[in-house]
């Protein structure tokens, strides 16, 4: 097997496996297995920040399959997870597999 094609079944049998790394979440309007990280210290810091000029941020960063997400999305337009509204801040391609960068502002 070529190491593309064991990338690309990794990411299905290890990364995103419900067993282990994966969960299920509503993308887009498509249910589908991703990982979401919530951010540290640095996010705190910019949260405390935030707290004081009177806003809430929340990023996240998600990781997505490519086969599965179709493709990447674009940087500023708006991405749904789970019935929240995000606005997409970045998006690296590795190997088959999106990391999505998301922020949301609220007052």
């Amino acid at each position: 097997m070529k190491l593309k094609a064991m990338m690309i079944k990794d990411i299905k049998d290890v990364f995103l496996n419900l067993k282990d790394f994966g969960e299920i979440h509503k993308v887009d309007g498509k249910r589908m297995a991703i990982i979401i990280e919530e951010g540290g210290l640095e996010e705190r810091e910019l949260r405390h920040k935030d707290m004081e000029e009177g806003l809430h941020t929340r990023r996240l960063r998600v990781h997505v399959s490519a086969k599965g997400y179709g493709p990447p999305p674009l940087i500023g337009r708006q991405m749904e997870v789970d019935g929240e509204y995000y606005t997409v801040t970045g998006v690296e391609d590795g190997g088959g597999m999106y990391s999505i960068s998301l922020e949301e502002i609220r007052q």
